[in-house]
């Protein structure tokens, strides 16, 4: 009877984590899609406001150097992307590279080995699992 009763627990448990994740991933897609939506609406402003931008510029000074304007901005921009990535690029290369795995495991050891192991640990630790193997063990083969 226990063991049921912890079964269904488990199922009731798992059912729980199972409509969780569904919620969060609901949360997720509904999130992108206001992403997108957001990136796309960005875009047609940007796009409406840089043919307004040349349509002036071109009554200004004229079709082919207002266009030419326009290429050499975007022709700025582009070269400060890759400055600004570049220069992001040199930063991570110049951190310390993490210790190696085999570096941090030995020193681990090596800090276990020094502290004497707590002697009574892990005889309550088997006194546990025996105790628990004899109650699940006691209702199992209940009739």
């Amino acid at each position: 009877m226990l063991l049921a009763a912890l079964l269904r627990a488990g199922s009731l448990g798992v059912d729980l984590v199972r409509g969780r994740a569904k919620a969060g991933v609901r949360r997720a897609m509904r999130q992108a899609a206001v992403g997108a939506a957001t990136v796309l609406f960005l875009l047609l402003a940007f796009s409406f406001g840089l043919a307004a931008f040349t349509v002036w510029l071109a009554r200004e000074v004229g079709v082919v150097p207002a266009l030419g304007f326009i290429g050499l901005g975007f022709l700025v921009i582009s070269a400060l992307v890759v400055a600004i990535a570049t220069a992001a690029d040199k930063r991570r290369l110049r951190a310390p590279p993490p210790r190696p795995i085999a570096q941090a495991v030995r020193q681990e050891f090596v800090a276990a080995e020094a502290e004497p192991p707590p002697t009574g640990a892990t005889v309550g630790a088997m006194g546990v699992v025996a105790l628990i193997g004899y109650l699940f063990a006691r209702q199992l083969f209940r009739r």
